[in-house]
């Protein structure tokens, strides 16, 4: 898979077209969309495109989320890269909990909202409400 990922942006500079954050955005959200296995041309990626000096956005991370059982160490990662979660993060990461049978994570994600100072949102509400109802 990373051949192919980075097949993509060779492929676009020979057609004269420059990637950038909005176009390894595109790239890196398909590739998630595809399956676990795909993760790891979306990382390549990431990092590809981190190399070249464009800086991926929070958006970006939590696109990462959902296609990763290792949620936890996206985030990290985003903060070390100085990009702190925001609540579209944060649900993000209720559902990849939630999806991976983790709805114990899932829960603990609030509380590590109000430890942030970000409470949750409608959105955080109604993850949680799926998460419960099926449990």
């Amino acid at each position: 898979m990373v051949p192919k990922a980075d097949g993509i942006a060779v492929t676009m500079r020979k057609l004269g077209i420059e990637p950038d954050i909005v176009k390894y955005s595109i790239f890196i959200d398909a590739l998630c969309k595809k399956g676990i296995g795909m993760v790891s041309g979306a990382e390549y990626m990431l990092d590809t495109m981190e190399k070249q000096g464009i800086g991926p956005d929070g958006v970006m991370y939590d696109m990462l989320i959902p296609a990763l059982s290792k949620a936890k160490d996206i985030v990290d990662k985003m903060r070390k890269k100085g990009i702190e979660p925001c609540d579209g993060t944060y649900n993000t990461l209720v559902d990849a909990y939630w999806k991976e049978g983790m709805p114990t994570g899932a829960v603990g994600i609030i509380s590590t909202m109000r430890k942030q100072g970000i409470e949750p949102d409608h959105a955080t509400c109604n993850a949680l409400m799926e998460v419960m109802r099926c449990q």
